[in-house]
């Protein structure tokens, strides 16, 4: 009994206590965050903006172009309506959902402009409405 009552007074000597409480916290924060509880999702997010907001903003490379479908780019239609010879390269673009061969175009005319890659995020679930001709230019391109 000596014996045990040395090990046990060596151990709170050592810090045992505060092993013990941080093992407990240990196991306390891992299956919080094992059990995906939304306490740990929201202090999760809230130190994720803390510190996107002390590194603040980052330059994009210059070196990345992106192409977007926006206002702007769906209003160059009016462009080719009010002048169509002047504007010929705005055809596939008359009105949206656009040609498939304006998406082969812009691909092309990235690539020979030295693009090393070009990634694109559209949803063509259906065939196109132009025809299938339409699909096979941007096939062509992608290929």
């Amino acid at each position: 009994m000596a014996k045990i009552r040395g090990i046990w007074q060596q151990w709170r000597r050592q810090g045992f206590w505060k092993l013990l409480l941080a093992a407990l916290w240990l196991l306390a924060v891992s299956s919080a965050t094992g059990f995906d509880l939304r306490l740990v999702r929201f202090w999760e997010r809230q130190f994720q903006t803390l510190f996107f907001e002390m590194r603040g903003p980052v330059l994009a490379p210059d070196d990345i172009v992106i192409l977007a479908i926006d206002n702007e780019s769906l209003n160059q239609a009016e462009h080719y309506f009010s002048d169509p010879e002047q504007y010929a390269e705005l055809a596939p673009i008359q009105q949206f959902p656009w040609e498939r061969r304006a998406y082969a175009i812009a691909i092309e005319r990235l690539l020979e402009a030295g693009a090393k890659a070009v990634a694109i995020d559209l949803l063509l679930i259906s065939p196109s409405t132009y025809g299938p001709e339409d699909d096979q230019a941007l096939a062509a391109v992608l290929e």
